[in-house]
C-alpha cells in the first residue's frame, strides 16, 4: 500500500508539492494601469508584461533543494 493509501491526510501536501515541482501555469500576462519601476526597470502604462511564474517554484533561495521532488516520507 502506498503512502497516500496508508495516510490520506498526507494527500493536500503531496498535492501541493506536485504543483510546486510541475506548475500548471508557467506564465502569465499582465498589464500595467499605470507606469512603474520594478528592480530598475520601467514598466509602461498598457503594456503587455510576461511574467514567468514556473520559475518561482524552483527559486534556490526559496527552496533547499528546488529540483528535487520531496518525497511524502521525507515529511
Amino acid at each position: 500500500m502506498g503512502t497516500a493509501q496508508a495516510t490520506p491526510e498526507m494527500i493536500p501536501a503531496a498535492v501541493e508539492e506536485l504543483l510546486r515541482f510541475v506548475s500548471p501555469v508557467l506564465w502569465v500576462s499582465r498589464v500595467p494601469a499605470e507606469d512603474i519601476e520594478l528592480n530598475g526597470q520601467v514598466l509602461r502604462k498598457g503594456s503587455r508584461v510576461q511574467l514567468g511564474i514556473g520559475a518561482a517554484n524552483h527559486d534556490p533561495s526559496e527552496f533547499t533543494n528546488p529540483e528535487q521532488l520531496i518525497s511524502l516520507d521525507e515529511g
